[in-house]
């Protein structure tokens, strides 16, 4: 462990919220701020895409399924091998108004889209005397995802077919992962095992 009080004018200290490198805002400010600069910068919808997705209940829907769907959503289309996202003015069901995203702010904004529809990502942690192993079932945005790099990543099942990401965090620098998953609103559940139990 380092005493931080030696450390004082020797080193640049820095808060965990700091390192991360989340929006210092919050998930619910920066997602507000978001969606009003969307808002305000709508144009008219494309008539050629296709394929489009919005964000709902917590799961992609395919907006051609969606017949009574109202309002302004996150919405995503593939062009090519890639997916293009985009903030949508639906309307009976129908595109009416759209103005992009970058990848990383979509994946942000889904976070709180989902927690805010009762719908988090959620989490088990389970805790180990030196370790503490999670299942990711979706990626983090970028700076979140920095703290899982104070562990490792497991390699799938040879089975292949899974979704979900396996990763191994040393206990001690797990606050940081709790702190950018709950930043995440993510339901996180931790569980204590006793050492030597898988």
């Amino acid at each position: 462990m380092i005493d931080v009080d030696a450390c004082a004018g020797r080193i640049d200290l820095w808060e965990p919220q700091e390192w991360i490198g989340a929006p210092l805002e919050g998930l619910q400010e920066w997602s507000i701020q978001l969606l009003t600069k969307a808002k305000a910068q709508l144009k008219p919808a494309l008539n050629e895409l296709a394929d489009v997705s919005i964000r709902t209940s917590g799961n992609w829907s395919a907006l051609s399924a969606c017949a009574t769907a109202e309002g302004l959503f996150l919405a995503k289309c593939r062009t090519g091998p890639r997916f293009e996202y985009f903030v949508a003015q639906v309307s009976r069901g129908h595109l009416r108004q759209m103005t992009g995203l970058r990848r990383d702010e979509a994946s942000r904004l889904q976070f709180y889209l989902d927690a805010q529809a009762g719908y988090p990502m959620k989490v088990q942690a389970h805790v180990w005397q030196s370790h503490v192993r999670l299942r990711l079932s979706r990626h983090l945005p970028r700076e979140e995802a920095r703290a899982l790099l104070l562990g490792w990543q497991l390699p799938p099942p040879s089975g292949g077919g899974a979704t979900a990401t396996n990763y191994v965090i040393p206990r001690e620098v797990f606050p940081l992962v709790r702190q950018a998953l709950t930043g995440l609103c993510v339901d996180l559940t931790e569980r204590e095992f006793a050492e030597g139990r898988q």
